[in-house]
């Protein structure tokens, strides 16, 4: 074993464990775990099942049974997309570790190519492609996940001019690192962020000498979904977390200013986004812009969908933006976040404090 806990590599290639949080999504997750599982590369597949209700540890428990590989660690309460991955990050044994989302679906051969890169490479921050499955034709509603298709695609077009910019814009549904790399650079997380918990650790790391890499290679398939309420429920908690990463990361970012990305609408809509800063005026507006989403995708003017869509975001995001108090959330998700147990029958602090460790409660 290696002084972080890993297993050691054979040759020049290093072990590979994936590392998946999962919440409730348990009818997708088998299609998720199949080419993960059939991949040479893949030591163990480590699911971190994290304040789910929908039966998800059990199923990947009882399939665990029959294929050793599969590690189900269930979380003691809900602790976040980055704290579910820290804990199975400790939990691995590999040497790299793979991370994916549960929506995100590997082509043959993802944890391969990630290994290979890392075999190659020290401290190297590896993203792989994950392009979102779009409908076509396309489809009333499905608004949110061609807004996310086009942002996305923007994002790896500048990680292939400059792969620099990976560590202040990165998307972390398919990326890799050493074990090392990644404790050494996150230590004890008790953020439970409400968004944007990605670029977060992307500023994290920015702080570290690691080197990104984007390879469209290691590709995988986002299923990506958002009802409208949930697009808007996103849409404060990003505008509330942007507040919080500007208080955090203000060295890196610069200061939190509440006009920017408003630039980008016409006139009009800029002074109903600043007009909407009155509680009764966004109601107002938020309500009239959801009718018209509906009704401009029922016709299929989709264009117009997603013009008022983007309004309705922008008012939302401001919204989560003034009522956020940043020093106090950071303060309060400081406080509250429960001990992880980073090895079974662990806590950090028995961790380091040499206490032995209890009779393990989860696989």
């Amino acid at each position: 074993m290696s002084s972080n806990g890993g297993t050691e590599s054979i040759g020049d290639e290093p072990t590979v464990s994936v590392v998946i949080t999962t919440c409730n999504r348990g009818e997708q997750l088998a299609e998720v775990l199949a080419p993960l599982l059939s991949d040479a590369a893949t030591l163990e597949v480590v699911v971190v099942v994290d304040a789910c209700h929908d039966g998800t540890f059990e199923m990947v428990s009882e399939r665990a049974r029959a294929e050793p590989r599969l590690r189900p660690v269930m979380a003691s309460s809900g602790l976040g997309q980055s704290r579910a991955r820290l804990l199975g990050v400790h939990r691995a044994r590999g040497e790299v570790f793979v991370s994916l989302d549960d929506d995100v679906v590997a082509d043959p051969g993802l944890v391969s190519i990630h290994r290979e890169h890392h075999r190659r490479r020290a401290h190297a921050l590896v993203v792989g492609y994950m392009p979102v499955e779009l409908t076509r034709p396309q489809r009333p509603g499905r608004f949110a996940s061609e807004q996310y298709a086009k942002t996305y695609e923007e994002h790896c077009a500048r990680y292939e001019r400059d792969p620099r910019f990976i560590l202040t814009n990165f998307w972390s549904g398919n990326f890799s690192m050493r074990r090392a790399d990644y404790i050494d650079a996150v230590g004890d997380y008790r953020l439970r962020l409400r968004y944007h918990e990605d670029r977060d650790l992307s500023l994290i790391l920015l702080r570290h000498e690691l080197k990104p890499v984007f390879d469209r290679h290691a590709r995988a398939r986002h299923r990506h979904a958002r009802s409208l309420s949930a697009y808007l429920r996103d849409a404060r908690n990003a505008g509330g977390t942007t507040r919080v990463l500007h208080a955090r990361h203000g060295d890196l970012i610069g200061p939190f200013e509440l006009e920017v990305g408003l630039e980008r609408f016409p006139a009009p809509l800029r002074a109903l986004v600043r007009a909407t800063d009155r509680p009764r005026a966004r109601r107002a507006a938020l309500g009239l812009l959801r009718v018209g989403v509906v009704l401009t995708g029922r016709v299929r003017a989709f264009r117009l969908e997603s013009a008022l869509a983007s309004t309705a975001r922008k008012i939302a995001e401001r919204q989560g933006s003034r009522e956020t108090d940043p020093v106090a959330e950071l303060q309060e998700m400081w406080a509250s976040a429960p001990e992880l147990e980073f090895a079974p029958g662990k806590s950090a602090a028995s961790i380091l404090s040499g206490e032995p460790a209890s009779s393990p409660h989860a696989r």
